[in-house]
């Protein structure tokens, strides 16, 4: 079979609508919805309703080995990791050596009622510094 460049472009074009057409999509609203971050006065767990969207913000610094992950786990279904958005803390100072600190904000869909835990790992250089642990109440809308 024999692919053309429209068929590959429409294609493109109909993934890539499909993206933008999600409530959630991370490059556009994560400053809208719940998020929760790293820091100590932050609330570690968060109740929601199905079809609500939620996010995780975390600092990430590549250059000094700073990182953080989460561990995926299905949970039943309940949560379904919608993808990551990230924007340097400092974008003037983005290609300067060391200048590589990002905000990454890990997005999130309630999928159907139920409860769901999510582990983030803050690490240095390889090695887990942290484990911070989120639970999730997703209630029926």
């Amino acid at each position: 079979m024999r692919l053309t460049k429209a068929s590959v472009i429409v294609g493109l074009v109909a993934v890539f609508s499909a993206c933008l057409a999600f409530k959630g999509n991370p490059s556009q609203s994560t400053k809208e919805m719940p998020c929760l971050n790293e820091s100590d006065e932050s609330p570690k767990d968060i109740h929601l309703k199905v079809g609500d969207t939620f996010c995780f913000r975390y600092r990430r610094h590549a250059s000094v080995g700073s990182d953080v992950g989460f561990s995926p786990d299905d949970n039943g279904g309940v949560v379904r990791f919608r993808g990551e958005r990230s924007e340097y803390v400092y974008p003037k100072r983005a290609k300067m050596p060391g200048g590589d600190a990002e905000s990454v904000w890990f997005v999130f869909e309630a999928m159907k009622p139920g409860d769901a835990t999510l582990v983030f790992e803050l690490m240095f250089r390889g090695k887990t510094q942290n484990t911070m642990v989120h639970k999730i109440t997703v209630e029926p809308r």
